[in-house]
């Protein structure tokens, strides 16, 4: 009501409480009025124009980065302004926490890159008809995604193995495989039930069937844990469960010595390593992080406390237990779960092998060939109109090419592997770069094996 009497208004809440709606209401009773919605995240925007589209039947359009820049699609430039609210601007609050999510944290054996550690998702004598809960799975690292998809995977009977019910999903894979994935998963009936996926899921998943969120390794800011814990539970008439998986230095870091600041809570603890060119996430991780990740304590009051959530129902949970922060209340970490809590003898880290790479020398050249290739291909495509040339290969999948050790790329199907794209992409695309690709690898053997030939026959 305050928007339709001209007033500005500011509603904070937790995830999946209805915000969309506030969106949608003004439009309802005002149909003759234009909104413009700024989303965040082009998952969310997604989300967002099909709700308004099909639940409101509000005509909706979305814009962003993938939409072409042909003047056909623009009539008017959108001009940015900062906006400053009115003096007597509407304030809505409810309770940032969601009653019925169980929160909980765990320490990881060994680290991340334990596989184990997930062996808590695939019971060792899962058989049908057993039931396999919908999990999300949120991960820091794209590479982890589909490491722990194919290891679930492989957990379960040979039987299931071609149905994938584990997935990964991030950024750098084709739309294709990203919808049909993601679909698969927001689908009640679908068969994909535990999905590894990265921020962009965290963030911008709005699926009311996840009935357990697991985030690998500690975020680097509360804020974003707290939004990918709310995934979980937004149906509100089940419970869900979040839990943080802390890799073993979250409880070894010094704390005494860094510096609190009131403005920024999550100022990292570790500030002289963000000089680094590539500083380690122990050394982006914030203050506020740490803490909330070492809290012994009610999680629920904790939140309440860092959001400043004052509410009378700040403190109020639906679901059996509140938290693993109350020794007497009965809970155990084991009883979300199918299969039991990996606790293995902490092993000394291995060292990591250093992964090997084509000669820095001779990236750039690759580049520009597959960059001219994609801009023909992009050029003579039915649907150059409405899908950029990202569509078909986006710049991180132009670097992860470019830079490749020559020796993995031995086949148009080790492409699609190394970059995680469906097999709809394969038919389409992996032949041909393959082909530029093995081209250029032989032409740089044979002017390498030129001087060597010279220098024998003097």
């Amino acid at each position: 009501m305050a928007a339709i009497t001209g007033r500005d208004s500011m509603v904070i809440a937790r995830t999946g409480y209805g915000k969309t709606l506030c969106i949608a209401i003004p439009l309802l009773l005002q149909p003759d009025t234009m909104t413009i919605t700024i989303s965040p995240l082009k998952r969310l925007q997604r989300m967002q124009v099909l709700d308004f589209m099909h639940k409101y039947n509000i005509p909706t359009l979305g814009i962003n980065e993938d939409t072409p820049n042909s003047p056909e699609f623009y009539i008017h430039r959108v001009v940015h302004q900062k906006l400053a609210f009115a003096s007597n601007a509407t304030s809505i609050r409810v309770s940032i926490n969601r009653p019925n999510i169980i929160y909980a944290t765990h320490v990881l054996i060994d680290g991340r890159y334990n596989l184990r550690n997930l062996d808590c998702i695939i019971p060792p004598s899962f058989h049908p008809p057993m039931r396999l809960p919908n999990l999300l799975i949120l991960h820091g690292d794209k590479a982890e995604t589909s490491t722990f998809a194919e290891y679930n995977n492989s957990r379960l009977p040979p039987a299931f193995h071609s149905l994938r019910i584990c997935r990964h999903y991030h950024s750098d894979m084709s739309p294709e495989y990203l919808e049909e994935t993601y679909n698969s998963f927001a689908d009640p009936d679908g068969d994909v039930l535990i999905l590894h996926a990265t921020s962009g899921c965290g963030e911008g998943a709005d699926i009311k069937g996840i009935e357990g969120v697991v985030i690998y390794g500690l975020t680097e800011k509360v804020p974003m844990r707290f939004q990918w814990e709310g995934r979980g539970g937004r149906s509100t008439n089940n419970d869900a469960f979040a839990v943080t998986m802390l890799e073993p230095w979250v409880n070894e870091m010094d704390l005494t010595t860094a510096v609190y600041d009131p403005d920024d809570p999550d100022r990292p603890v570790l500030p002289d390593g963000l000089k680094k060119k590539t500083p380690t996430k122990k050394e982006r991780v914030g203050m506020a992080s740490v803490q909330l990740a070492r809290c012994e304590t009610c999680k629920r009051e904790a939140y309440a406390k860092f959001f400043e959530d004052d509410s009378p129902e700040a403190l109020e949970f639906t679901c059996r237990w509140c938290c693993d922060g109350h020794p007497d209340n009965g809970f155990s970490l084991a009883k979300l779960f199918l299969g039991p809590i990996y606790t293995g003898e902490v092993r000394e880290p291995a060292k990591r092998k250093r992964n090997k790479y084509r000669d820095v020398k001779d990236r750039d050249p690759l580049v520009d060939l597959l960059t001219t290739w994609l801009l023909n291909t992009h050029s003579s495509h039915e649907l150059r109109f409405v899908r950029p040339p990202s569509f078909i290969l986006d710049a991180p999948a132009l670097k992860t090419l470019s830079m490749a050790d020559p020796a993995l790329i031995s086949s148009p199907k080790s492409i699609v592997s190394l970059l995680k794209q469906s097999e709809e992409w394969e038919g389409m695309w992996a032949q041909s770069l393959f082909d530029i690709i093995s081209e250029y690898d032989c032409r740089h053997a044979r002017e390498d094996e030129e001087p060597a030939r010279k220098r024998r026959k003097n």
